[in-house]
């Protein structure tokens, strides 16, 4: 099982979607929690149509913030179990090992209400027996070293987070990768950089899931990192495809010598060989000119997890150019990907 934790801050940014397209083409998540999509129902459910999941549950936003969007690949193997303007509670369905619980959490941002976010999880903790998962953005810190900058957090605040998740018997899933989850005015003096966003289980759950993975992605259309949790390694299927002509390699340079050279090569053979020589020459190719853009779109995401390290002003310009260039590419790939769904 896969999962998807992102605080996307607004489905309502055009580039929103390549870019959870992206997550979803290189991670294969096999749910989605998505918080902050600032959208209602209906437009969770033609995000779905576009990302080609079968289930999908929305939480509408509350005015203008919140919303919770929920994505999941096989209908079977989710039942919705409690839901609510900060939580969906969800039991997994597996014939394996059995059904545990997966929770997407969105603690409540005032400081003031906080102690509704703690109460909320000591709630929503004694609502079931079975092996609990809760990942999502808590709104929250554990401890000191979960915050850089000059903004200093209050001592209570640690203190009721750690208190209640202590009284839900949890466990943090640790994570891989870059330490903070959400950066606000990178390269300015007064720059905050916070781990927010985390994942926990109860005994249960880590016993049945001992090897459970955690990594901190790159999605920088948001202040918040998407997390990716994995509970065991994904299967690995090798699929025999047809050969399908895409009309973008008409815009390709020298595509039609390309054509040319693949057809003088089979002459002396009848029309239907000469036929399948071409066609296996253009999949090369075209596999090569995918992999190429791939790596594009790769490298700056390798870039950008190299840059966020530095805080100085020409890192930053960089971080940010590469950004732009990196989003740019993720847009064009939509572009083809929705020609070929015949969407436009």
């Amino acid at each position: 099982m896969i999962v998807l934790s992102w605080n996307c801050r607004g489905l309502g940014n055009p580039r929103a979607v390549p870019v959870l397209r992206e997550l979803i083409r290189t991670h294969t998540p096999d749910i989605i929690f998505l918080f902050e999509t600032l959208v209602h129902a209906q437009k969770l459910e033609d995000i779905r149509t576009k990302i080609g999941y079968e289930g999908c549950f929305a939480v509408n936003r509350d005015w203008r913030s919140g919303g919770i969007g929920v994505f999941w690949r096989r209908s079977s193997t989710c039942s919705l179990l409690s839901f609510s303007n900060n939580h969906v509670d969800m039991e997994i369905l597996d014939s394996a090992i059995g059904g545990w619980r997966l929770t997407g959490f969105y603690g409540i941002p005032e400081r003031h209400r906080r102690r509704e976010s703690w109460n909320l999880l000591r709630t929503i903790s004694t609502a079931s027996t079975l092996p609990w998962c809760i990942i999502g953005d808590f709104n929250d810190l554990l401890h000191l070293e979960d915050k850089q900058g000059l903004v200093e957090h209050p001592e209570w605040l640690f203190k009721g987070f750690r208190d209640a998740v202590n009284d839900c018997a949890l466990q943090e899933i640790s994570m891989q990768g870059y330490t903070f989850t959400c950066s606000r005015r990178r390269g300015k003096p007064n720059a905050v950089e916070e781990r927010l966003d985390r994942a926990f289980g109860n005994f249960e759950w880590m016993v049945l899931f001992p090897d459970a993975q955690l990594s901190n992605l790159v999605a920088d259309i948001s202040d918040h990192s998407p997390l990716l949790l994995k509970t065991t390694q994904p299967e690995v299927f090798i699929k025999q495809r047809k050969f399908r002509f895409e009309n973008k390699w008409l815009r390709e340079p020298h595509f039609q010598e390309l054509v040319q050279h693949s057809w003088d090569v089979g002459s002396g053979h009848d029309l239907l060989p000469r036929l399948e020589m071409c066609a296996d020459l253009l999949s090369t190719w075209g596999k090569q000119r995918f992999v190429a853009f791939k790596q594009s779109i790769n490298q700056y995401k390798q870039k950008l997890k190299q840059l966020r390290n530095y805080s100085n002003p020409e890192s930053v310009e960089e971080y940010d150019a590469t950004r732009k260039n990196m989003i740019d590419l993720l847009v064009q790939e939509e572009d083809h990907w929705r020609q070929r769904a015949k969407t436009f």
